[in-house]
């Protein structure tokens, strides 16, 4: 990937998760009913998908091949028979309880003359990525108790991975803690779709619709058919369509917020078309309002940085974590999918964001000179040809209102607005994903939208994303987790609470310049005119005072009344009109930009980070106190702070489409 070729459109995955009763629970003369079962539903699951690539690669999908995951603990029973009947082309990730090695031990001490323990192994080896949780601390993973906990925190970890369920399950209440009934319940409850397939009836595949966690023996459910695993596939996988409003179909919305009228969307949006961004010439107001202010340096022509320099920003953090066992190969992964998304999106992003706000400068500026500009002919009210010379300030007035009308139609036709809050919203959240990826925590992040709910396309395609990334090989020990926050604190909350600083700063530098330049329109407004008043009294005082007796006196008021007349009176009139206007363009600029809103937004973030820096220091102090949890709980946290952020701006930006000023 470079910048010679356009934003990477997503790829079509799912994760599929598998739950289900061991080899003692499934009758012998039950498995090859079960097999089946598990091979109809699988060729049903890959009949739609293969529908749905049909009707989307090359539109909203990329045209890769489809990715299909098997996730699974790899136990003996329901899910090595999940796995062998999985068709060729699908991967398998496992994800183990606790270390691999600890783990065999329940198929040493089960299946000693059965070689499931070479099963195990000849399936660890075809997985892509193995995942082993930690031993949780306080507990005897020897002690049946201590283990059952270790299964339970195995269902909760993989019911965060994976899109749909496949259970083998006989219905009934789950013998432990992580028993199958409770991977179940957990899934339904996390709003997962869940195929049931009953080891006493495993003909009759099963939906559970509702789940009876009293007694256990009234599951509500309904068939499952092709039409409804293509419904349910179609849910999960398909792009949020397009809103339809009044206001979009008059002033151009992108889309940028849900509206209950939508259209199918058949198509990515118009960014994912779009070159690398050029060094750009014309939209330099804002850069120039920075400068003015403090708050930047002057460039020009104002350039992006290329990709390949905006890749090497990540270096930082791949190293970080390099040292963790089996992380170089995942590292390729995040840096083949996430870094080319993010920096994408990053720089579509900075275009539109100083297109945008280049032209909401430029268009109060201008519709505040128009007024001091259309009366300057007031100079030329004594010429013969006054009328000539009002018509070409007219002209000049002409082509600076056509100026604001032009660039407020193209940017509404180009979506230059919406373009920009979609765009930062991909780049950030993709961004963000980076340090959750190797702890399993994307989905905790950016969850699947409720049933009743609008997705935004942006939250449709970072969760398309993460389910092409999938889960790291690794031990989520101490030591593990250890290196991935340290790599978070140093490569991003650090980096992130130095821009909020800054951005806080410069953003105040800029209200406050705004906010006095037009006090001073104002204040200079009313000293023009306690000027003018002052002239004019003394042009009063001095023709009541000496024109009658001295005719030289006389001479020298008329020079004073003609400066009065010809070059006070219009230079004052100018001013009364023109510093008043242009104080009201300086003050449009400043409540379109809210600078003052954002740079309060920012510190506060600013101080969330310094929180999450120090909560993250202890950890780091105390190894012992590094968990899975706790370590999960501070990323996220990190995350939701500055995805939090970018809501909140997004909020306080999306009434803000470019309009005329008035």
């Amino acid at each position: 990937m470079n910048q010679q070729s356009p934003m990477p459109k997503p790829r079509i995955a799912l994760q599929i998760g598998i739950t289900g009763h061991r080899s003692n629970k499934i009758a012998d003369e039950h498995r090859a009913a079960v097999d089946q079962a598990l091979r109809a539903l699988y060729a049903m699951i890959g009949d739609s998908i293969a529908a749905i690539a049909r009707e989307t690669q090359g539109g909203v999908y990329s045209n890769a091949v489809p990715l299909i995951r098997i996730v699974s603990a790899l136990a003996d029973g329901t899910d090595r028979m999940a796995v062998a009947a999985a068709p060729g082309g699908w991967q398998i990730e496992a994800i183990l309880p606790m270390p691999r090695a600890e783990y065999a031990r329940d198929f040493l001490a089960s299946n000693a003359s059965d070689g499931s323990d070479h099963e195990f192994e000849h399936l660890l080896a075809r997985a892509i990525s193995v995942t082993e949780l930690p031993l949780l601390p306080g507990l005897d993973v020897r002690d049946d108790a201590g283990r059952a906990q270790h299964y339970q925190a195995l269902g909760t970890f993989l019911i965060r991975q994976i899109d749909l369920l496949v259970a083998v399950w006989d219905g009934r209440q789950a013998a432990g803690p992580g028993g199958t009934a409770a991977v179940i319940a957990r899934a339904f409850a996390e709003s997962r779709p869940v195929f049931w397939i009953d080891p006493g009836n495993p003909a009759q595949l099963r939906h559970i619709v509702a789940l009876d966690t009293a007694a256990h023996d009234e599951h509500r459910w309904q068939n499952v058919d092709a039409s409804l695993i293509d419904r349910i596939l179609r849910a999960i996988l398909m792009p949020p369509a397009l809103p339809v409003s009044s206001h979009d179909e008059h002033h151009g919305a992108h889309g940028s917020e849900p509206s209950p009228a939508t259209t199918p969307r058949t198509e990515l949006p118009s960014y994912f078309g779009m070159s690398w961004p050029k060094p750009m010439r014309w939209p330099f107001a804002y850069n120039l309002l920075r400068r003015l202010a403090g708050a930047g340096r002057w460039s020009w022509p104002i350039k992006y940085p290329g990709y390949d320099d905006l890749g090497k920003s990540w270096d930082s953090f791949f190293s970080a974590v390099a040292d963790a066992r089996g992380v170089s190969d995942f590292n390729d992964r995040v840096r083949s999918i996430l870094l080319p998304r993010s920096i994408w999106a990053d720089a579509l992003a900075w275009r539109h964001g100083h297109i945008y706000r280049s032209a909401y400068v430029s268009i109060f500026l201008l519709a505040g000179l128009s007024v001091p500009i259309g009366l300057c002919y007031l100079f030329f009210l004594e010429s013969a040809a006054i009328l000539d010379i009002k018509a070409g300030f007219v002209l000049v007035e002409l082509f600076i209102i056509s100026a604001v009308v032009i660039v407020v139609r193209r940017g509404v036709r180009m979506h230059w607005h919406a373009l920009w809050l979609e765009t930062r919203e991909l780049s950030e959240l993709l961004r963000l994903g980076r340090s959750l990826a190797y702890i399993g925590a994307l989905r905790d992040f950016v969850a699947a939208p409720q049933p009743a709910s609008l997705e935004t396309f942006a939250s449709w395609y970072v969760r398309a994303a993460f389910r092409e990334i999938g889960l790291p090989s690794a031990v989520l020990d101490a030591t593990y987790m250890k290196r991935v926050l340290r790599a978070a604190l140093t490569t991003e909350i650090q980096e992130q609470r130095a821009y909020h600083t800054a951005n806080a700063r410069n953003l105040e530098k800029i209200h406050h310049m705004l906010h006095r330049k037009g006090d001073a329109c104002f204040a200079a407004t009313m000293y023009m005119l306690l000027i003018y008043l002052a002239a004019w009294a003394t042009d009063h005082f001095v023709l009541a005072a000496h024109a009658a007796e001295h005719e030289a006196a006389g001479a020298s008021h008329g020079l004073f009344h003609g400066l009065l007349e010809h070059y006070l009176k219009p230079i004052v009139s100018i001013a009364a009109a023109g510093l008043p206007a242009l104080g009201a363009a300086l003050s449009g600029i400043r409540a379109q930009g809210d600078f003052e809103g954002f740079a309060q937004r920012s510190t506060a973030t600013q101080r969330e980070l310094m929180e999450i820096e120090r909560l993250i220091g202890a950890l780091l102090s105390a190894p012992d106190q590094i968990t899975l949890k706790s370590t999960t709980d501070a990323l996220l946290a990190a995350a939701l702070a500055m995805a939090e952020d970018v809501s909140a701006w997004h909020q306080l930006y999306v009434s803000k489409r470019l309009t005329l000023p008035a």
